[in-house]
């Protein structure tokens, strides 16, 4: 295969990345992410915490002993409707925010496109002028998984960390226990930082920016 058929190959992939860039648009799913992490969040997990609590500390017989355990009891069960409401809250409030939900844009391109691709996002390569719509498509649908991401984690975090406290006597199930709580901690970190950074790239690049 000589250069030029190369340059051919590569022409067409980004060509069949421009196109399926066509639309895809970002209608402010950041408003929305922060709705349910300052309102809808936080209510219901105390809601479900309370309703918990008062459901299951009248079964575990003496009350001022065994409070704490029903407290315990209470905060997983929301840390696990925090992950059952934060999937059906993307799904009702986040993802119709998204426009086009093609296949990814970037799925004809190869590996080392694709990298080029999210440092230009993230902010470690220069963007290219002449690719825009399409990094731009790709930041879109990069943050919208970024945030299906941040409204599970909540809940995961929640439902292992209260274990985690309850279990703090030792053993491997509570080390297995923290050692998920850990990782998830820093990944929620991490994708919260990424979607910061693509957030930071869209506004920059928007029309109305440049």
């Amino acid at each position: 295969m000589g250069w030029s058929d190369f340059r051919d190959n590569e022409e067409t992939r980004w060509e069949k990345a421009a196109a399926k860039s066509e639309g895809v648009a970002d209608c402010a799913i950041s408003g929305a992410l922060r709705s349910y992490f300052l309102v809808y969040l936080p209510v219901g997990v105390i809601l479900i915490t309370g309703i918990g609590f008062g459901a299951s500390a009248p079964l575990l017989g003496d009350f001022d002993a065994d409070w704490p355990d029903a407290l315990s009891i209470g905060a997983m069960l929301a840390g696990f409707g925090a992950m059952v409401g934060g999937l059906i809250y993307y799904g009702k409030r986040v993802r119709p925010l998204v426009r086009r939900q093609n296949m990814s844009v970037i799925f004809y391109l190869t590996d080392s496109e694709n990298k080029d691709i999210r440092r230009q996002i993230s902010g470690r390569s220069p963007v290219s002028p002449g690719l825009l719509s399409v990094v731009r498509a790709a930041a879109v649908q990069l943050r919208q998984g970024l945030a299906m991401q941040l409204h599970i984690s909540p809940g995961f975090l929640l439902f292992y960390g209260v274990q985690v406290m309850r279990l703090c006597g030792g053993g491997i199930s509570w080390g297995i226990r923290l050692l998920l709580s850990g990782v998830m901690a820093c990944l929620t970190v991490a994708i919260a930082v990424q979607f910061h950074k693509t957030s930071l790239f869209l506004e920059h690049t928007a029309p109305s920016a440049r």
